[in-house]
């Protein structure tokens, strides 16, 4: 193999004409006007109206975010540092929906809880390269799923659920401790490896001394870097980020689907995640919640660290308010952003004359086939309690069905509230990576679903090795994980019965001629962990449309 190889290389030709004239990555801005409630809308008519050809597949967002935290009674300084918040894993948190228009027609329909559809697609899809790569610019590590820990009430770490530490828990530094008992609390990797090297990578201080290449507060803001810092005479803090969302990482359209062509205005549509969670505080340190108010979405992308010995927030000793907003604080002191709007960031081409002619002549239109996404969530199930739920009762073209699971922390403890966590949710906690992952140990036995009345399983799995061996490990991996050497997706059997526990099937088998047909799918389980779980279900159906490359014209 390797002398044909090197005989090849030698007698090659490397010849290559340029496709392409010219390059330019533009940007536009939003159309807010600086007024941020909820929403944040782009329309790409200065694109469009430019006759070059857009490359869609590597656009991207930019939503400047800023998380300040504020404290109830006076001085937080020395007692908190620049890992005392963070992000959670993907800045596709920010998002809660979409929906996306081409020349007034609708391409990308809006479904609540786009972050965590997101979430799986990036752990079900990327490889650790990729990670590696990729992780630091969209704000991505993988959470360590070993980490999480649960308390009844307030603790060092939070309430409730929680894998917010830095540092192992046990002692200083990042060796976990070797379990000395049987006890199920036994927390294995000591600390968030994940969440630790996001908060590496993002929070970069700029105090008043000289910085990384002698950088002061302002030209590191100005540029672009992700800085935090004292906002008001150091009873508040800020963390300012700006945060690249590629379009490829939350929906399948802009995936490779969407060919290269000029024309056509785009409208997109982003109903994002922002609020505040009071975070209360006993002595100890012991933390829990006291309020969280959601001012827009259903999430909140940010973390509160551990309060526990050696951890980055062990010295605090008062109550505080974590807030996330979108480009602007209502905090004095906190600096101003280097951009004072959101931006959608585009590549386009000049192409070859000649190219252009054989592009457009041969191949005027192309019709894409791209997977939208339909979400469902199913209400609260008891801990060991069983679960029937109609997801759709017609639905064309179903590819993949997925269950993500979180605990229902209003039945947690004991079937009633835990202790000190007012307002939580495993959505909105700023103790835990949530949504970024699953909650700990929610699995499911007697996991059917039906579509249209018959069993996509001949029998009921009851075994994670068969749900992660038959389904997860296929799903989104390449060449379906059936070669040796070659495969992608960050989530192994491990990481499946701790922390990404998402139950997937594939719907996609079936005739031709069914595919015109409205489909119901129903969706069957046990919840066999001793809390109650919700189940937010989203079903990958197919859409196509013929797209015009010279005009960016649709046909559905």
């Amino acid at each position: 193999m390797c002398d044909q190889l090197v005989y090849q290389l030698s007698t090659r030709n490397d010849l290559m004409e340029s496709v392409m004239t010219k390059k330019e990555v533009v940007y536009i801005q939003d159309q807010n006007g600086s007024s941020y409630n909820g929403t944040i809308t782009f329309e790409t008519s200065s694109i469009s109206n430019s006759g070059k050809f857009a490359d869609w597949t590597n656009s991207y967002f930019v939503i400047p975010y800023v998380v300040t935290m504020v404290g109830a009674v006076g001085t937080i300084a020395g007692t908190t540092s620049r890992l005392s918040a963070g992000m959670k894993s993907g800045w596709w948190h920010l998002i809660h929906s979409m929906s996306v228009d081409l020349n007034g027609v609708n391409i990308i329909q809006q479904s609540p809880f786009l972050n965590i559809y997101a979430a799986y697609k990036c752990m079900s899809s990327w490889s650790y390269n990729d990670m590696v790569k990729n992780g630091d610019s969209v704000g991505f590590w993988k959470d360590s799923v070993d980490s999480f820990q649960y308390f009844a009430a307030e603790n060092a770490s939070g309430s409730v659920i929680s894998n917010n530490t830095i540092v192992g828990i046990a002692a200083a530094g990042s060796i976990p401790a070797i379990p000395t008992t049987w006890a199920a609390s036994t927390v294995l990797a000591g600390y968030n490896e994940g969440y630790y090297k996001r908060l590496v990578a993002q929070n970069y201080y700029n105090g008043g001394t000289a910085q990384f290449l002698g950088a002061t507060s302002s030209n590191a803001i100005s540029s672009g870097l992700n800085v935090c810092g004292q906002a008001t005479a150091n009873t508040s803090f800020y963390w300012r980020y700006n945060c690249v969302i590629r379009l490829r990482d939350i929906s399948d359209f802009f995936d490779n689907k969407v060919p290269l062509h000029r024309g056509g205005v785009y409208r997109f549509t982003l109903n994002y995640n922002s609020g505040a969670v009071s975070v209360s505080y006993n002595a100890g340190p012991l933390f829990g919640s006291s309020a969280v108010v959601q001012s827009s979405g259903q999430s909140l992308p940010f973390m509160f660290s551990s309060g526990a010995t050696s951890n980055a927030n062990s010295a605090l000793a008062q109550a505080v308010t974590l807030t996330g907003s979108v480009v602007n604080s209502s905090v004095a002191g906190v600096a101003s952003p280097s951009m004072s709007a959101c931006r959608l960031y585009v590549p386009l081409y000049t192409l070859n004359e000649a190219y252009e002619e054989q592009l457009l002549t041969l191949n005027p239109e192309k019709t894409v086939q791209y997977k939208d996404i339909y979400q469902y969530t199913i209400s609260s199930t008891t801990a060991n309690g069983n679960f029937n739920a109609l997801v759709t009762n017609g639905l064309t073209k179903p590819l993949t069905c997925i269950l993500v699971p979180f605990a229902d922390y209003n039945l947690i403890n004991g079937g009633a509230p835990a202790a000190n966590a007012t307002g939580l949710t495993s959505l909105n906690t700023p103790f835990s990576s949530t949504p970024a992952t699953t909650d700990p140990g929610l699995l499911i036995r007697n996991f059917n679903i039906q579509v249209s009345g018959i069993n996509v399983f001949p029998q009921n799995i009851d075994y994670t090795f068969v749900e992660f061996q038959n389904e997860l490990s296929k799903i989104n991996a390449v060449n379906g994980n059936c070669t040796s050497g070659l495969t992608s997706g960050l989530i192994g059997q491990h990481e499946y019965e701790r922390g990404f526990s998402y139950h997937v099937a594939d719907l996609s088998r079936s005739y031709s001629a069914d595919d015109f047909i409205p489909k119901s799918i129903l969706v069957t389980g046990q919840n066999v962990a001793s809390i109650a779980a919700l189940y937010y279900v989203f079903v990958e159906y197919m859409r196509t449309i013929t797209i015009n490359l010279a005009s960016g014209n649709v046909r559905i």
